[in-house]
């Protein structure tokens, strides 16, 4: 994640010197320091880069600003229970917040300093968890997520009521060989076997998008929204094989409706010309 990006940890830490007055100066420092829109290009993902067009859900928008409001601990617990592992920030870290980082590097960017630093603990991206907890609302959630007693390795928050359940982690393995360098996500649908010695219930660290469908041993079943803006889906105990899958048939039926539309137009075309 990049705290500068959006202000997403508040206003700019350093000021900045640039050798000119010429805009290409502002692009050749999101490059040198690694801005969403460059480090895409070179592999690297991004937490909380929401899209200008509205393409993602309002949970992550919620998310979002939920880091934009808290204080620099807060944010660093809510970005490991989303898998974060690495942040990068245009200035040092609230003195508060610095025990759960390493920085691992420090480089001299246009009169300023952009911090490498690395969490120490951040949620996997799969995981099996049976440490529950609930949230009627998501001020709710983000309070448990930023709360120091809570494990993003050992823990989950779901939506609803009801007192804390404690029970023992299980396994997650990825079935099936992945495309050569990718990350497990990259590679849909996602099939995975899953063992759990208690009800247990899958995380994986993907934003929750109401296009994800997912099936248990084959079978359809619901998918959550967990810690805010996850996906989750609850598992029996013993070995099971969950496979989560992105619908596309609505994407196919805007591409039908579009070609309707453009044979519609040409046939009114066509018609119009004739004398």
């Amino acid at each position: 994640m990049h705290g500068a990006w959006e202000n997403l940890f508040g206003p700019a830490r350093s000021a900045r010197i640039y050798p000119g007055p010429e805009a290409f100066w502002f692009e050749r420092r999101a490059f040198q320091e690694l801005y969403p829109m460059t480090g895409s290009l070179y592999g690297r993902r991004y937490e909380l880069d929401i899209s200008s067009e509205g393409l993602d859900s309002f949970l992550s928008t919620a998310a979002r600003d939920a880091v934009r409001l808290a204080p620099d601990a807060g944010r660093l617990r809510m970005l490991a229970a989303w898998g974060v592992e690495y942040l990068l920030l245009d200035g040092e870290l609230q003195a508060e917040a610095r025990d759960q980082v390493e920085t691992v590097d420090r480089l001299a960017s246009f009169g300023g300093t952009l911090f490498v630093d690395r969490l120490l603990r951040p949620a996997p991206f799969l995981q099996i968890v049976g440490s529950v907890r609930r949230a009627a609302d998501l001020n709710a959630a983000v309070r448990l997520l930023a709360d120091p007693a809570f494990d993003p390795r050992a823990m989950v928050v779901l939506p609803g009521s009801g007192p804390p359940v404690d029970g023992p982690a299980g396994e997650v393995r990825v079935l099936g060989p992945a495309p050569r360098g990718a990350a497990p996500g990259d590679s849909w649908p996602l099939v995975m076997e899953v063992r759990s010695p208690g009800p247990g219930v899958l995380v994986v660290q993907r934003a929750w998008l109401p296009l994800y469908r997912a099936t248990l041993d084959g079978l359809d079943v619901p998918i959550k929204i967990a810690n805010l803006h996850r996906i989750a889906v609850d598992v029996p105990p013993g070995t099971h094989q969950v496979a989560i899958r992105i619908e596309e048939r609505p994407f196919y039926r805007s591409l039908l409706g579009v070609a309707l539309g453009l044979v519609g137009m040409a046939l009114l075309i066509r018609r119009g010309a004739r004398p």
